[in-house]
């Protein structure tokens, strides 16, 4: 595990259990954000089977959404959208509304994109993806808690 940026404001990035976990705290810069992506990649920890948990529910920046491209640049499997091999389960308050998730889907349409209300809910779906379970299925939809 690492983090990228200053005591206030950064990102963490973790592997457990073939799982990556991506946590942003307070005004996380888009330099940081992409020099964290950099390093993942890397060190193998980007794959195009990769499940990927992102918790944004302390994140108070701005969206920089030229930085999202840029770290799709390192994923180039996700821009495939005619099959999914990746799948990223998001944790976010209020202030991020459904329309993120449309947004980002659009950026990587070859990756399963989900919001979920909880950390264990989210888990518990990208586990049962690597389980075998039909993946377009649970892509679909919401977690309601």
């Amino acid at each position: 595990m690492f983090c990228v940026g200053r005591r206030d404001a950064y990102i963490f990035m973790g592997l457990q259990d073939e799982i990556l976990t991506i946590r942003m705290f307070g005004d996380t810069l888009a330099q940081d954000i992409l020099m964290a992506h950099h390093i993942a990649y890397s060190i193998g920890w980007l794959t195009p089977q990769s499940r990927t948990l992102i918790d944004i529910r302390c994140f108070i920046g701005s969206i920089d959404w030229g930085m999202l491209r840029e770290i799709n640049k390192l994923t180039p499997w996700s821009r495939d959208g005619s099959r999914r091999s990746s799948y990223c389960a998001y944790l976010f308050g209020d202030s991020l509304r459904d329309w993120f998730l449309s947004i980002v889907a659009a950026i990587y349409p070859g990756a399963g994109h989900r919001k979920f209300d909880s950390e264990t809910a989210a888990l518990a779906w990208l586990t049962a993806i690597d389980t075998g379970q039909d993946a377009t299925t649970l892509a679909m939809g919401r977690d309601s808690g």
